[in-house]
């Protein structure tokens, strides 16, 4: 009998799946805001109908687009340290209202980031949105900083992969004519499994050649602020989130953006990116 136990017990070992697991808490986290309530330790949670800056979203605010969150899982990846994990999943049910009076049934679009603290798998950062065409402010652009700031809240060890993002899109800016493609593209990973969501629906890059070749296509010039930004880092080291806020002068657009960063050969690098705008109900 005691064979058999260790048999079983072997096996069960052998098929335990740290991606899985990872996703099994993303979808936990889900049923949380369908019972407006999230769990313990949730550091930054951009909603849909967020404003810019990156505070921890009420579940209210979510029910009211999508009143049943169920997570359908997309694709769950695992830092090397096997201590953090990026999932990125849909949210099918959603039912929201873009700008220009235009109404969407599109699934909302989620990405977490989580860490295993005491052999528990944990969210510490998500973002879901919904995709809003694109398309530049009318009147101008104005002032597209939010109104109140909210400090930075930054976890010790995080600062590398904040510079990282900060010095990627500092100053790529179109009045000024100082795009930063290249600065952005070395910033990026080459990892197959990187990946992107765009702001605008439909927007789901998949690859690291994939999404830097999008980012020399679009010669972008977003641009990072410099507080107001959350983030955190792996208990292994070797994975990062980073929340803040990236807008854009020629599409006059502040953008809601979630980055996960891995460490590559010694550089942290940007495997993960989620930009959004907020989208409402009528």
């Amino acid at each position: 009998m005691l064979v058999v136990a260790a048999v079983v017990c072997l096996a069960s070992f052998a098929h335990a799946d740290p991606a899985t697991d990872a996703s099994k808490a993303f979808s936990s986290f889900a049923d949380a805001v369908a019972a407006k309530k999230l769990p313990d330790g949730v550091e930054a949670f951009i909603g849909p109908q967020h404003d810019p800056d990156v505070a921890v979203t009420d579940p209210a605010d979510v029910l009211a687009i999508v009143p049943s969150p169920k997570l359908k899982i997309v694709s769950s990846h695992v830092a090397k340290s096997g201590t953090a994990a990026w999932v990125v999943a849909a949210v099918p049910g959603a039912k929201y209202d873009v700008a220009w009076q235009q109404s969407s049934t599109q699934p909302l679009r989620a990405s977490a980031f989580l860490t295993l603290d005491g052999g528990t798998w944990h969210v510490r950062a998500v973002h879901w949105s919904g995709g809003v065409p694109n398309r530049p402010r009318a009147g101008g652009c104005g002032n597209m900083d939010i109104a109140y700031e909210p400090p930075d809240a930054i976890a010790k060890g995080a600062e590398p992969a904040v510079k990282l993002v900060r010095d990627a899109f500092l100053g790529a800016e179109y009045r000024t004519g100082k795009l930063q493609t290249g600065v952005i593209v070395s910033a990026l990973s080459d990892d197959k499994a990187a990946q992107m969501f765009g702001s605008a629906p439909d927007e789901m890059f998949i690859g690291g050649a994939t999404i830097k070749s999008i980012f020399k296509k679009w010669k972008v010039d977003l641009r990072a602020n410099s507080d107001h930004t959350r983030a955190g880092i792996a208990p292994g080291g070797d994975l990062a989130w980073v929340a803040t806020e990236v807008a854009s002068d020629l599409q006059c657009t502040p953008y809601r953006t979630l980055f996960v960063l891995q460490l590559e050969g010694g550089k942290w690098k940007i495997v993960h990116m989620h930009f959004s705008s907020w989208v409402s109900t009528r």
